[in-house]
C-alpha cells in the first residue's frame, strides 16, 4: 500500500486509496518541480486525492456513493 491506507479494507476502498496514492504522488511531483505553470496541477491534484479518501472512508462506513 502506498501513502495512504485504512484498517479492514475491502477491495472498493482498496481501490479508491491506490487512486488517491497516485494523485498524492503527482501533486507531489508536480509541486517538487518547482514551476509556477503547474500549481494549478498541484491543487488538482491534491483535491482529488482529498475527494477519493473521502468517497473510500464513507465506502468503509458503509455509505452508497453515487457516480456523478
Amino acid at each position: 500500500m502506498g501513502k495512504f491506507s485504512m484498517a479492514n479494507e475491502n477491495p472498493v476502498v482498496a481501490e479508491w486509496i491506490a487512486k488517491a496514492d497516485a494523485d498524492w504522488e503527482l501533486a507531489a511531483m508536480a509541486q517538487a518541480a518547482a514551476n509556477p505553470k503547474l500549481r494549478d496541477g498541484v491543487v488538482y491534484h491534491a483535491q482529488q486525492c482529498v475527494e477519493k479518501l473521502l468517497k473510500a472512508r464513507l465506502i468503509q462506513l458503509g455509505q452508497t456513493i453515487r457516480k456523478t
